[in-house]
């Protein structure tokens, strides 16, 4: 609900006072900066709000900090609450109730503040606003000059007034959103980098090895995330999260040793926790740490974290995966400490069953519960994508080519070169090559570079051009496993040319080791 309240500076002849609306969750600590600006205090000295406690006595709503024990202003035994957890509607109930906002206790400026109306949010309303203001209110250190009569604005424009209060309202705001948000991103990095600390102290490596994997199902996504602790070799400490299906699967072909180093880097969906030489860190990493006021010494005991997802290069975290990374490590942890004493806990991933870590929340309080689950790899397409061009330029396409080759062309794709960066604050990128190879003649008959995003379009596209350029419909067209087929398939239905998916594509091989190098 919003409120509007009438805030009259008391004592005041002609009368000073602002009209607000604000919403009824506000803190007292933002009512007191609404008023600091409504008023054009400079929030130079001491404040309080007074309000009526349950009893009926005084009680009053402050600034508090351990060192503030005692305002010696008051009473010492009245009752003393915290400006920024109290919140209007628990004391302003009802329209007419009313508190008392005193501010510079030398000057005792009192304003008294009066729940007018209880609303509804108006569609399109920016709040908090300012609806109506009266006159100047006097300057800081003035209560001499004003008891005096020496009274300021007395022919002030109060439109112009208002919309000023209004435009300072948006730009206070804007600063408090600004500074939640960078104090909520530096409580993010504090709790991973107060996990990464706990582990590191744990060394779980020294009783656990990279094949023992402990999942964790997120709590927000409820994708599972799969751990491995790094370190049994004493080379390189850390963990691994391998994080979804993606995951799943880049871990699965690392540990059978399938997969080459440019593979790894660039379809590897996982996040990377490791200890490192001061030496091993990039500028950025070093500059987090100091940001954080965190200090380490010696070698391989700074933490490092590194970000790996399909199609980009190795790049630090984001905040979500810092939170991301920060759950995985505690439950980690504390299952690291329980296998210490149970070796049997957390089998290898030879086993048909993982351990895992499920959050229950149906208390109302996240717990975790121990289980033990089978990793079952979903299937990313189990059916024919959509057709990515339009009707209109299929049917244009259909006409444009005629007769059929008498070949079998190889189509498939891999990565390929250096990683591209478009600005050096974005996430280096690598590209796709898209290949087609007329089997009867060995020659590459089609090449183009492509994205990893948006790749099944960017696929369909690159085939269509290939044929179109050929003019005629290949006898056949192999494609390298059931994903990339399934991609074509709509196309290949389109254009009536039979596609058929293989395991491996030999000739498709040869060309990425010649491009390679």
């Amino acid at each position: 609900m919003i409120y509007q309240l009438k805030i009259t500076l008391k004592d005041t002849k002609p009368p000073v006072w602002r009209r607000i609306q604000v919403d009824s969750k506000t803190t007292f600590a933002t009512l007191h900066r609404l008023i600091q600006i409504s008023f054009d205090w400079m929030d130079y000295h001491l404040h309080a709000f007074q309000v009526r406690g349950p009893n009926g006595t005084a009680c009053y709503i402050e600034p508090v900090s351990p060192e503030d024990d005692d305002f010696l202003f008051f009473a010492e035994k009245v009752e003393k609450l915290d400006e920024q957890e109290e919140i209007l509607e628990d004391h302003l109930e009802k329209e007419k109730d009313k508190c008392l906002y005193i501010y510079d206790f030398g000057d005792d400026w009192q304003h008294q503040i009066v729940l007018e109306k209880i609303l509804e949010p108006e569609i399109g309303v920016h709040y908090p606003r300012c609806v109506k203001a009266m006159r100047l209110a006097p300057e800081e250190d003035s209560r001499g000059m004003w008891l005096e009569g020496d009274i300021p604005g007395k022919h002030v424009d109060l439109k112009k007034l208002v919309e000023e209060i209004n435009e300072a309202f948006e730009l206070e705001q804007d600063l408090t959103e600004a500074e939640e948000e960078a104090e909520a991103k530096e409580a993010i990095w504090q709790r991973l980098f107060d996990q990464a600390v706990a582990y590191k102290k744990l060394k779980p490596w020294q009783w656990m090895s990279d094949d023992q994997i402990i999942a964790v199902q997120l709590p927000d996504s409820g994708e599972m995330a799969y751990c491995s602790v790094l370190g049994a070799m004493g080379e390189e400490f850390g963990l691994v999260i391998y994080l979804g299906d993606d995951g799943l699967r880049s871990m699965q072909e690392t540990m059978r040793g399938t997969s080459s180093i440019d593979d790894i880097v660039s379809v590897q969906r996982s996040i990377l926790v490791s200890f490192s030489d001061r030496d091993e860190l990039d500028k950025e990493d070093y500059e987090l740490i100091v940001w954080l006021g965190r200090s380490f010494r010696g070698k391989k005991q700074w933490p490092m974290f590194r970000s790996f997802k399909p199609g980009y290069y190795p790049w630090y975290l984001d905040e979500d995966e810092a939170e991301i990374a920060s759950i995985v490590l505690e439950q980690v942890i504390d299952v690291a400490v329980t296998a210490k004493a149970d070796e049997e806990l957390v089998p290898d991933q030879s086993h048909a069953q993982w351990f895992a870590r499920i959050p229950d929340a149906t208390g109302g309080q996240l717990v975790w519960c121990d289980s033990m689950i089978k990793p079952e790899l979903r299937q990313k397409h189990s059916g024919p994508s959509p057709l990515y061009v339009s009707e209109f330029e299929m049917k244009k396409l259909q006409k444009q080519i005629s007769g059929k080759l008498d070949t079998v062309i190889e189509f498939g794709s891999f990565h390929f070169g250096d990683p591209i960066q478009d600005h050096p604050d974005q996430r280096p990128y690598f590209l796709k090559v898209v290949v087609g190879i007329d089997l009867k003649e060995g020659l590459v008959i089609y090449h183009s570079p492509v994205g990893y995003e948006n790749f099944p379009e960017a696929f369909q596209t690159s085939f269509l051009d290939m044929i179109q350029r050929l003019g005629k419909r290949p006898a056949e067209v192999r494609v390298e496993g059931m994903e990339n087929h399934n991609i074509l398939q709509p196309v290949f239905k389109a254009l009536s040319i039979k596609g058929t998916p293989v395991d491996k594509l030999e000739l498709l091989d040869e060309v990425k080791r010649f491009m390679m190098g």
